[in-house]
């Protein structure tokens, strides 16, 4: 273990001598993973867009009369008219084609915020408390918003706005490119309502590409976000499976305080999760150093993944590259959490970007009972991981992880308040080159 391996006022857990804190012996055993969760499907999970004069869906190879085909004229009524093309009834839902809008919407919305609402949106489901799932199958074709201005901050045009929906709502296969925020999920008619996004692309999204709180149940898996403020936001969801999607091309032209609630140095994350439980990030792939201005912007640097206020979340397997200025996972004030076997990897080759205190692999302030294990850091940051102790407490367990000319300061540093337990860990080159 090189020496550079410090941290200030913390236990150290030498691995060869088996001494043990007693004190945080006892806090270990309150680790878990969280309770695995269900896939779960809104069937039937294929289907395409049948003819341009045919208004149904071909579902799993048969032309359903029971299905409903959204065209361009159905969107173009709709917004003639001032409100959303509305899905009130559950029931299988296709695009018949790319559809184009060029829409504005104006903040703030009825209650005061500059967030999306009802009525901001292309696409609204608000199906009730009623039983059978409900789809909306892009098949391939697009929807893209055209409207362009200097003046994005008060504009909160979504592209697809999901509430009081109850059991299984899926958005699946296609794309949203050009709106304020994409796909908008909240206040669910049930306690049983769970939701599914699954192979969209979204491109282009000035605030929020995917937003999701109070729901019971959620799948995100195999999506791809390009050019996006901000990725993936949930808040206040249990069981949460996010998984296989990719982060490219991040913009922070739109990405002021308006929208970015999350505390953590003003990090603007490719995912983030907020006041929420169970949830499992995994197999992720991040791509952190395409920034619109080529440095942070006001008080905004880039995050991988940010975790605030949540117990038993998991962050393992994901790949996250370029954190450049920013840091690759972040988490604040929670219990119970994992961040294992993930590879870290800074896109900047020398040292003056971590002089200027940039770049960190992951920063942890006030977590209870965390555990970052079997990561990989290949530098240099600023540190390689930062445990931080504000209103406390801080503990953690540290093993097994690996660093690569790991850091200008340290690979692992601790305020002198945080406990933290270190067994394992391997420097296997130290400095820049």
């Amino acid at each position: 273990m090189s020496k550079r391996l410090i941290v200030a006022s913390i236990i150290i857990l030498a691995g060869a001598c088996g001494i043990v804190s007693p004190t945080y012996a006892a806090v270990s055993k309150k680790f878990s993973a969280p309770q695995p969760i269900q896939k779960y499907s809104s069937a039937p999970l294929s289907g395409q867009s049948s003819g341009n004069n045919i208004p149904f869906c071909v579902v799993n190879g048969i032309l359903d009369p029971n299905s409903h085909k959204i065209t361009q004229s159905d969107i173009d009524t709709s917004l003639s008219q001032n409100h959303p093309y509305t899905i009130s009834r559950p029931g299988y839902y296709c695009l018949g084609s790319d559809i184009t809008v060029n829409f504005y919407h104006p903040g703030p919305n009825a209650n005061g915020f500059y967030y999306s609402s009802p009525s901001s949106s292309i696409i609204l489901i608000e199906t009730g408390e009623t039983k059978g799932g409900t789809v909306l199958d892009f098949g391939s074709f697009t929807l893209q918003n055209t409207y362009t201005s200097t003046v994005v901050n008060n504009d909160i045009s979504t592209a697809v706005h999901i509430r009081q929906s109850g059991n299984i709502v899926s958005v699946k296969r296609g794309a949203i490119r050009g709106f304020n925020y994409g796909i908008v999920a909240g206040v669910p008619a049930s306690s049983n309502a769970a939701l599914s996004i699954q192979h969209m692309t979204l491109e282009g999204i000035a605030s929020r590409a995917v937003q999701i709180s109070q729901y019971q149940r959620v799948l995100i898996e195999h999506n791809t976000f390009l050019r996006v403020a901000f990725g993936i936001d949930i808040s206040s969801v249990s069981n949460a499976d996010i998984q296989q999607n990719t982060f490219r091309g991040f913009s922070l032209f739109n990405s002021g305080a308006y929208y970015i609630p999350y505390p953590i140095n003003g990090i603007v994350p490719a995912i983030g999760i907020g006041r929420s439980d169970h949830v499992r990030i995994h197999n992720n792939t991040i791509v952190m150093d395409e920034l619109l201005y080529g440095r942070p912007w006001g008080p905004d640097i880039l995050g991988g993944v940010v975790a605030q206020y949540s117990e038993d979340v998991i962050i393992s397997e994901n790949n996250i590259s370029g954190a450049h200025y920013g840091t690759g996972i972040a988490i604040y004030r929670g219990r119970n959490n994992r961040i294992e076997s993930n590879t870290i990897q800074n896109a900047a080759k020398e040292c003056s970007v971590a002089q200027d205190g940039y770049g960190i692999g992951v920063l942890a302030i006030d977590e209870q009972a965390l555990v970052v294990e079997k990561n990989i850091f290949q530098g240099p940051f600023s540190n390689s991981m930062k445990f931080m102790y504000d209103r406390g407490p801080m503990e953690a367990i540290v093993r097994n992880n690996t660093f690569y000319r790991s850091s200008y300061l340290y690979s692992v540093f601790s305020s002198p308040s945080a406990q933290i337990t270190m067994t394992d860990n391997q420097d296997v080159e130290y400095g820049c080159f």
